[in-house]
């Protein structure tokens, strides 16, 4: 048996997206890996991706077009207007809405993966992460120390602590207001 090195590179490939995404939380399916292979391919792929703006807009007009595909049993006068609103939108629309659509289009990308630590503690932590802190410096520590002492503690990383220690009179209020009476 000869092996492809070609299709057996090509496949141990497409098992490690595969199982990157699945872990990344963010698993795809095989109609989506064989359209990313189809497009990638495809030669005027890598000029459009090279150039951000020309991937955005071609990646809009391919939204315009389907649309227009959609409408395109619409009677004659209805499709002009159809049309008249495509050019308007198109100059001055798609500024204001891309960001918001490639903010979208992002969130669907997996996350880097974290160290494991908790990105935010909840109010009644933030209050005993700073107890903590207090305790810590008046029992001779410094503040890097202790907010290490208490990153350890709390499961977090020292940064976060610090930061809550430094936002502590705004964490004050916040723990009284939700404090039951």
């Amino acid at each position: 048996m000869i092996l492809d090195p070609v299709s057996d590179y090509a496949r141990i490939n497409k098992e490690a997206l595969r199982e990157g995404f699945k872990k990344a939380g963010k698993p795809i399916d095989e109609g989506a890996l064989a359209l990313a292979i189809e497009v990638a391919r495809d030669a005027r792929f890598m000029h459009v991706f090279t150039a951000p703006e020309k991937l955005a807009t071609t990646s809009s007009v391919a939204v315009i077009l389907l649309d227009a595909e959609e409408k395109g049993a619409l009677p004659k006068g209805e499709w002009d207007k159809y049309l008249e609103r495509i050019k308007l939108e198109l100059i001055y629309g798609l500024r204001s809405q891309m960001p918001a659509l490639i903010k979208t289009a992002v969130k669907g990308f997996p996350k880097k993966p974290s160290t494991g630590r908790k990105e935010k503690l909840s109010p009644s932590e933030q209050k005993k992460a700073c107890n903590l802190v207090s305790k810590y410096y008046r029992d001779g520590d410094s503040m890097r120390a202790a907010y290490e002492k208490v990153a350890a503690e709390m499961d977090c990383s020292p940064r976060t602590v610090q930061r809550i220690w430094q936002q502590r009179r705004s964490l004050r209020s916040t723990v009284r207001n939700q404090s039951p009476r």
